[in-house]
């Protein structure tokens, strides 16, 4: 069940007070500031030697530190301590590819050498290690952003910029690339390096946009569409600039329509693909048997946010497609505007790449199934798989759910096919495998072929980032004051390291409802 929009616009309200991180449109060029000599020991132990000038040793260690450049193509590098004798000898080691995939940019280096002599500095390898698992994720975070903060500071003592120290952060965003796995990436024992670059950056707003972007990508891929949605807004707001976001914004409107839309309306249409990032419908729906004003008014919703985001990206071909896509979603399958999306879908599919142009042969088909032409449905679809080698999960669906006259063997053999690769790569706890599976037992048998045995596909279950307490829901990374407002008053608040006053445990209804947060952000919920 979505959060209700009122404890939802109070969350919001209150992120926009939050210690919260940001990324500006750097497109830095690590060649631009590329040193012409290869990078060598030599040069290693000098800069440590200059920076340890600026950045206090640490009493529990021997000093001067010992340092290594280990020829490892691996971006990273790390302190350490090795024994010698009764005592213990600061040290650090910097791979290789570090260097190189830097461009040899040695502000960068001398970045990550300065965050590496403040762990060591601060004591952070022999500080507390906490038993609970997760409490050591979170401490773990608070040291990269220590480090961090007082790399910074010894990179302005020792006369150079803390920008430096921004710039390494976002080096390392862009090295580990954006391949999803959202939620981890928010949560890791690192923070993700935008957040930690937001923390020392002078102008941290667009570097927090684009954390709210990812943090709403987090709550995507959960099926939570309408959290997602509002943080899409939300970073919109923050950087203008960051007009894609609206494109999101839109499609989770239209998912929330269609994933609200009752049981037995759904039952009864094809099914539509909506692109990348999006899992197969899941959650709870109304059991109403027709549609309803209420998701008459949810159409009307996503109509108007997928009508902005082609307005704010009017070259983006992925805003046009889901306008056509809400087009086709018309709750009462009225023929004029889904005849627009249809014409939309069959144009674009001409000049799109094979993956594309099989999304957009479905979804005309999904528009021409409503509107009552089966027999043009099928013909669409099936014409796209007889020119086309890529599978379309969707469009594999609806050939199972079809019932036409007519059709040629080659289509027959055609159809078993596509529906078995269905058919194994389908839970069978899906609401259509049954009848998708007799389609294709018919199939065979009026080919006269015996099928293969299907191997059954496990279930996969959506990552959870919110839970419902009390008949309020609640989500993490988002503002732990939102808790206070919505939960109310906590019974217990701990803190557990003075040095970091903003690492929290909260308790509510008896302590059973326990959150930990970290920079006034909820990290983890437990009841």
């Amino acid at each position: 069940m979505p959060l209700s929009v009122s404890n939802l616009e109070i969350l919001l309200n209150l992120l926009k007070r939050a210690f919260f991180f940001v990324l500006p449109s750097l497109a830095l060029s690590p060649a631009a500031f590329a040193s012409r000599v290869e990078f060598t020991q030599a040069d290693l132990e000098k800069m440590v030697v200059e920076l340890d000038k600026v950045i206090p040793e640490n009493t529990n260690f021997k000093y001067p530190i010992k340092c290594t450049l280990v020829d490892k193509d691996v971006v990273n590098a790390y302190a350490h301590v090795e024994k010698e004798g009764d005592n213990y000898r600061a040290a650090m080691v910097v791979y290789t590819g570090l260097i190189k995939h830097s461009g040899n940019d040695i502000r960068l280096v001398r970045a990550v050498v300065a965050h590496e002599l403040s762990h060591l500095s601060r004591g952070h390898l022999t500080d507390t290690d906490p038993s609970a698992r997760d409490l050591r994720n979170l401490w773990t975070r608070q040291q990269e952003f220590e480090a961090d903060k007082y790399g910074a500071e010894a990179l302005v003592k020792a006369g150079y910029s803390k920008k430096d120290m921004v710039d390494m952060l976002l080096f390392l965003d862009r090295d580990q690339g954006r391949g999803g796995h959202w939620l981890e990436n928010l949560t890791a024992d690192h923070a993700d390096p935008k957040a930690r670059a937001a923390e020392i950056a002078e102008n941290p707003s667009a570097l927090k946009a684009l954390i709210t972007f990812d943090t709403a990508l987090a709550y995507e891929d959960a099926r939570n569409h309408l959290y997602a949605k509002k943080l899409f807004d939300f970073a919109y707001s923050q950087w203008p600039e960051l007009k894609e976001a609206t494109i999101n914004s839109g499609k989770c409107s239209l998912l929330f329509y269609y994933d609200n839309l009752p049981k037995a309306v759904r039952a009864s249409w094809w099914r539509p693909d909506f692109g990348p990032l999006i899992t197969n419908v899941h959650a709870a729906v109304p059991q109403a048997t027709e549609v309803t004003d209420e998701d008459r008014e949810r159409w009307n919703d996503a109509l108007a946010a997928t009508k902005k985001a082609v307005e704010l990206n009017p070259q983006s071909q992925e805003a046009q497609e889901l306008a056509a896509l809400t087009l086709v979603l018309e709750p009462d399958a009225k023929k004029e505007p889904v005849k627009l999306g249809i014409d939309w879908f069959e144009a674009a599919q001409k000049s799109a790449d094979k993956v594309a142009a099989i999304r957009f042969a479905n979804n005309a088909g999904v528009g021409y199934q409503r509107t009552g032409d089966l027999n043009k449905a099928y013909q669409t679809i099936i014409s796209a798989q007889k020119g086309s080698t890529v599978f379309n999960s969707a469009l594999g669906e609806n050939l199972g759910l079809v019932k036409v006259t007519g059709r040629t063997k080659d289509d027959d053999t055609l159809t078993a096919n596509v529906l078995f690769t269905w058919l194994s790569n389908t839970p069978s706890a899906s609401p259509r495998w049954a009848t998708v599976k007799k389609t294709f037992d018919e199939i065979c048998a009026t080919v006269g072929v015996t099928p293969k045995e299907i191997s059954q596909k496990p279930a996969v279950l959506c990552q959870v980032t919110t839970m419902v307490s009390s008949g309020k829901e609640i989500g993490i990374l988002l503002p732990l004051a939102g808790m206070f407002t919505v939960i109310g008053a906590p019974d217990k608040q701990v803190s557990f390291a003075e040095k970091w006053p903003d690492l929290l445990e909260v308790r509510w209804h008896n302590e059973l409802l326990t959150v930990w947060s970290e920079r006034e952000k909820i990290m983890r919920i437990t009841s």
